[in-house]
């Protein structure tokens, strides 16, 4: 596929060139752009023209000081035929847009696109050259993508109404307690929600698992992220609270250290006024992200050793419900670890899990938060 680079007209001639620079290897730090001899530009205003093209929307900062790259960003549709400007006049119902804006996203070259750009995009980057690959000489290949695009809208849009099916119509969210059952035969954890799933089979992550996986990067640039997850928890947890009489939260604490980190700011940002039970995450030795780790058993052994309640065991004896809030839910390891723990220690609290983000199998291992 050809990618055209938008903007650039606008571009000085220096600025011009360090894209070239950073296009033709990939990626450059500052310090090898001003290396490069045949630029004759300071280091000065390599940082003002590296600011100028992030700003442009061309290029993407990656990295945080003294390791930072910056990598070229491709801005435009694929426009190497017919065919993409065919996809690009597709139209949907009023009802398939309003699905596809609220559930849709495709995550292209460091952007987060929504809706039914996005399905486009994901349409033309993941369906298309397939298509192009093994065309039938019977049928027109405009008609095989048009007929291709329709088939697979109508098969989102309708695994989409069997995802509302799941949502517990008076809580709003999906209702996942009968997955964690057949994963650990166990009731340590009353009920377990899910605001969304994090992937759908054949569409890949959710426009919430995309929007989680970038808020979870812990950089500048997940911030916004944040605030939108904070925005749908402050509608959603206390609605929860309040369903299930919760007198207090424990935020599921990270095992990798960001500057940014999400359960941190989130419980910051969602005014709950419920007690906050501490939690403590202890790693010795190496750090074993639960991702990593494809036995059950393994997960929920790294789980119970590395995260720890260190709440007084007096208060924790008089709380009678809580809300034990994750980011993302795969085999519910952490969730049964932290609750197993939390029951030793009062057995009759009632434990409540939610996270944003959850498997949509029974045990799914969600990798790539």
């Amino acid at each position: 596929m050809g990618y055209t680079r938008a903007g650039t007209g606008t571009l000085t001639d220096a600025q011009q060139r360090v894209l070239k620079v950073i296009t033709e290897l990939g990626s450059a730090s500052p310090n090898q752009l001003w290396a490069f001899a045949d630029l004759g530009i300071g280091k000065v205003m390599i940082q003002r023209h590296l600011k100028s093209l992030v700003a442009t929307g061309l290029v993407a900062k990656l990295g945080s000081p003294p390791r930072v790259f910056y990598v070229p960003i491709r801005t435009d549709l694929p426009t190497n035929s017919e065919l993409y400007a065919q996809v690009a006049a597709f139209t949907a119902t009023d009802q398939q847009q309003l699905v596809l804006n609220k559930s849709f996203g495709f995550d292209a070259d460091f952007t987060l696109y929504r809706g039914t750009e996005a399905f486009k995009r994901w349409f033309l980057q993941k369906q298309v050259p397939g298509l192009i690959k093994q065309k039938s000489q019977r049928h027109p290949l405009q008609d095989q993508v048009r007929d291709n695009y329709e088939t697979l809208l109508a098969s989102f849009i309708s695994r989409r109404e069997d995802v509302a099916l799941a949502v517990d119509a008076r809580l709003g969210v999906i209702d996942a307690t009968d997955r964690y059952r057949s994963i650990h035969a166990s009731d340590v954890i009353k009920r377990v929600f899910y605001q969304d799933f994090y992937s759908l089979p054949q569409f890949g992550k959710s426009l919430l698992g995309l929007i989680v996986q970038k808020a979870k990067v812990g950089e500048q640039s997940s911030l916004s992220y944040i605030a939108e997850l904070s925005d749908l928890l402050q509608q959603t947890l206390p609605r929860l609270a309040a369903a299930f009489q919760c007198d207090g939260c424990a935020w599921v604490p990270h095992t990798l250290k960001r500057a940014h980190a999400l359960q941190d700011l989130l419980q910051k940002s969602v005014d709950l006024r419920l007690h906050k039970i501490a939690l403590t995450k202890v790693v010795a030795g190496d750090v074993v992200p639960q991702k990593s780790l494809s036995d059950l058993d393994q997960r929920l052994h790294n789980a119970f050793v590395t995260n720890h309640v260190s709440e007084a065991p007096a208060v924790l004896r008089r709380l009678k419900s809580i809300l034990l809030i994750d980011d993302a839910i795969g085999s519910n390891a952490t969730i049964q670890a932290i609750g197993q723990k939390i029951k030793t220690v009062n057995p009759k609290i009632s434990i409540y899990a939610y996270a944003p983000v959850g498997s949509f199998k029974g045990f799914d291992v969600v990798r790539d938060i």
